[in-house]
């Protein structure tokens, strides 16, 4: 579920000595600004609106909108909503696209391994693999997901065994591996199954490899 919306936010801004109160008819007046924006789980992202205002020292009284001209709206707008007065509200968004980026570059670094690792299998790599495609005559029963380890090498093929375990999602796969369950001795079969580089290339051009580990 996405929980997004608009809110707004008052944004203070400096005193001032030349704008008169239409009230009292004094100048010094505190100005601000009221700026709505579009958020996202409540994380600002892009401005929709800004309104200019002055609160009267003297009386108390709050203009703004149509109570001023347009050339001292704008000019309040400038000293309000600066860089210095905004970007806070935007922290938030800035975080979220640099941990977006952060992990597109980690997703394009760990692709460009997984094809190092492709073209140049050791034994002893563990595959992380959607085993229906490798086995489509075996009934997974909802449990697609498991790891095959390279027991050898040759030009012509790949030999390798098949975990004994089997999960409904891929991260089940790599959360066994990274956490070592996959060194143990019976968690791979003594069976071993044959694939030519060739029949690798096109199971991993179908997403059959999710992915490679290598000691």
């Amino acid at each position: 579920m996405i929980v997004y919306g608009t809110r707004g936010r008052e944004i203070k801004g400096p005193v001032v000595n030349d704008i008169t109160c239409p009230n009292c008819g004094k100048t010094e007046h505190s100005l601000f600004g009221i700026m709505r924006y579009f958020h996202v789980f409540w994380i600002p992202t892009v401005p929709t609106s800004r309104k200019a205002g002055a609160v009267c020292h003297h009386c108390n009284a709050a203009v703004m909108g149509e109570d001023m001209s347009e050339n001292t709206a704008q000019r309040i707008k400038g000293m309000v909503f600066n860089m210095k007065n905004t970007l806070p509200m935007f922290t938030g968004l800035i975080l979220l696209l640099c941990l977006a980026g952060f992990a597109l570059w980690g997703a394009q670094e760990s692709s460009k391994q997984k094809q190092a690792y492709l073209a140049a299998p050791q034994t002893g790599d563990i595959y992380a693999v959607n085993l229906q495609q490798f086995f489509p005559d075996v009934d997974t029963d909802g449990y697609k997901y498991g790891a095959l380890k390279v027991a050898e090498t040759t030009p012509e093929k790949i030999s390798f065994m098949v975990g004994n375990t089997a999960y409904n999602k891929i991260s089940g796969v790599n959360k066994a591996i990274r956490k070592g369950k996959a060194n143990r001795k019976d968690y791979f079969g003594d069976a071993v199954v044959e694939f030519s580089a060739e029949e690798l290339t096109v199971l991993n051009n179908k997403g059959a490899i999710r992915n490679v580990f290598r000691d």
